[in-house]
């Protein structure tokens, strides 16, 4: 199931690569595909593109951010041995990552992050080692791909997408120009304490409402329902994590469904991701039936309770 889920991210990417690459391809793609309006002008100027999908931007980017991270875990835990295949999957699925947005890269850094420290501290030596031999081997493509990119007429692209760390290393600070818009325009809160502690009912693009100039997830629930609100949602998910750490999960499965929560949280402060329809709650509820219902503890490892290869 999870890697059935990475397989078509990866696919999506390659449809991806070719509009990037291939302008006059998408002109004939999207007479047939449908997508979102938004993204023609994106197209043109050579930048993001969603592929099959309809729409995209960081929100696609913090899907494929989950693929990327789940297809590791499934090259680290429940693979013999690394296969090229698999490697293959996970450099496709970081370039959907790559023509969708910088949300996603940024999450996916935390959950590797978060993966290493969870071997390192949990004394798992094999999935370790295993995790930094997948990352040279997965850096190595990248600088590859990086450059044939950067030869080809394409370094706008990557000075784009690396902008957050090319301002860190030039000077100092960890910003872009998306950041400092989103923290000078994006983030405020309704004009009273009743709206604020309650919302006024309104998450900012409803048809008929009063459109909120906000992209950022937190700002437009708190308008919808409030403060309040915004508790209860925490609780819902506290519920789940409590639920697949309580029974049922092995330690990967559980932190890998912890990394997914995580991240729908830390992208709120980027967009609208709270139980939303594009693909992370699917990934989410689909995590959690497989760690409640597949995975049984087993020393750090899954147990497949169906099928072989069913993960």
């Amino acid at each position: 199931m999870l890697s059935q889920m990475a397989l078509v991210g990866a696919l999506n990417a390659v449809v991806m690569l070719i509009v990037f690459l291939r302008p006059e391809v998408s002109q004939s793609l999207y007479e047939i595909v449908l997508i979102d309006e938004k993204y023609e002008h994106s197209i043109e100027m050579g930048m993001r593109n969603p592929g099959l999908f309809y729409t995209g931007f960081s929100i696609l980017s913090l899907v494929y951010s989950l693929l990327f991270i789940i297809q590791l875990a499934l090259i680290v835990n429940w693979r013999d041995r690394v296969r090229l295949f698999d490697l293959l999957v996970l450099v496709l699925l970081f370039m959907g990552m790559f023509f969708s947005g910088r949300a996603g890269f940024v999450v996916a850094l935390f959950g590797v992050v978060l993966f290493l420290l969870l071997y390192f501290v949990h004394g798992q030596a094999v999935q370790f080692v295993r995790s930094v031999r997948v990352g040279f081997y997965f850096l190595f493509l990248g600088f590859g791909f990086s450059l044939v990119l950067s030869l080809s007429g394409y370094a706008y692209y990557l000075d784009w997408f690396f902008e957050l760390f090319i301002n860190f290393y030039e000077e100092g600070r960890l910003a872009s120009k998306t950041t400092d818009t989103l923290l000078s325009q994006h983030y405020f809160l309704p004009g009273s304490a009743s709206g604020v502690l309650f919302g006024v009912a309104n998450f900012g693009r409803q048809y008929g409402l009063e459109y909120i100039p906000s992209d950022v997830g937190y700002v437009l629930f708190i308008h919808g329902l409030g403060v309040v609100g915004l508790v209860f949602s925490f609780g819902f998910f506290l519920l789940l994590s409590f639920l697949v750490f309580s029974k049922g999960a092995c330690l990967t499965m559980r932190w890998l469904f912890l990394f997914v929560v995580l991240g729908i949280l830390i992208g709120s402060f980027k967009d609208y991701y709270f139980l939303s329809h594009m693909g992370y709650t699917q990934i989410l509820f689909l995590l959690f039936f497989a760690a409640r219902f597949i995975g049984e503890r087993a020393g750090g490892t899954m147990k497949i309770t169906g099928p072989r290869g069913a993960l």
